[in-house]
């Protein structure tokens, strides 16, 4: 028999971790299914590897840039487990080229994904610039759009200001405003808008899923429920809206029941 859901949402990364926030902050007895093909990549599920070992974020880059380059050499072979030395396992955890998954590398060389829990959200540089001017889509009402943003700012704990400490900065940025002025005061040089928070004795924490939606990782809410280890195979739907998903467990191939759910 199917498992039943109000909710099934398929990546635990930023994204999913939203949807399960707002969602359960709006409906609390909302029953919640987020299922993810990776597993676990830190000590702490969904925390951003820079607040866990910044060592770890280093490695996990270079990793991905080495299996690039390697796929760079043998193009046209370049598919999942077919990369001498360096294969794709059920067990891995981190950025793979999507050449892995039998993407054409050749045709998008940059194309990557993240195979773990908390998705990109764990990698991320954590910029987060917000659209402005031309950039906003002229279809959505102006304070409909604001409060959206102000939403994700909240969200994604977003802060302007300086990472470290650095007597150089204001110096810098009063001669690249004056050698590039703006026209908007509030669009100025200054500091990247960065999802996280500083702190004067340890690196700026980077914000990661967890920051977002705790209880998902944590399985302290009884109703979300994270569910890893799942590859989702298909979608099904009654012909206008998703009624449920089936998927495959990824270390043992064996085809999970269908779940229904209101997607």
């Amino acid at each position: 028999m199917a498992e039943q859901y109000d909710l099934v949402i398929v990546g635990s990364g930023p994204n999913g971790a939203i949807i399960a926030e707002q969602v359960h902050a709006q409906v609390p007895e909302a029953t919640i299914l987020v299922v993810d093909a990776g597993r676990e990549i830190t000590g702490v599920p969904g925390e951003h590897l820079v607040e866990v070992d910044e060592n770890a974020m280093n490695a996990s880059y270079e990793d991905l840039m080495r299996r690039a380059r390697q796929i760079e050499y043998v193009i046209g072979a370049a598919s999942m487990n077919e990369i001498e030395g360096d294969a794709w396992t059920p067990d891995s955890s981190g950025i793979f080229p999507a050449a892995f998954f039998g993407h054409n590398f050749a045709a998008f060389p940059g194309a990557s994904m993240a195979w773990n829990i908390g998705g990109m959200g764990v990698h991320w540089t954590a910029a987060t610039p917000w659209p402005y001017a031309e950039e906003v889509p002229a279809f959505l009402p102006h304070g409909e759009w604001e409060a959206d943003l102000e939403t994700a700012r909240k969200l994604l704990r977003t802060y302007v200001g300086p990472l470290v400490d650095n007597p150089f900065t204001e110096p810098i940025f009063a001669a690249l405003r004056e050698a590039v002025p703006s026209h908007d005061p509030a669009r100025q040089f200054g500091y990247m808008p960065m999802g996280g928070a500083p702190h004067k004795d340890r690196p700026f924490a980077r914000t990661g899923p967890r920051d977002i939606a705790p209880f998902l990782f944590d399985g302290t809410e009884p109703n979300v429920t994270l569910r890893t280890g799942v590859l989702v195979t298909r979608l099904e739907n009654d012909g206008t809206r998703i009624t449920g998903i089936a998927g495959r467990d990824v270390a043992t191939g064996r085809r999970s029941p269908s779940t229904d759910g209101s997607c």
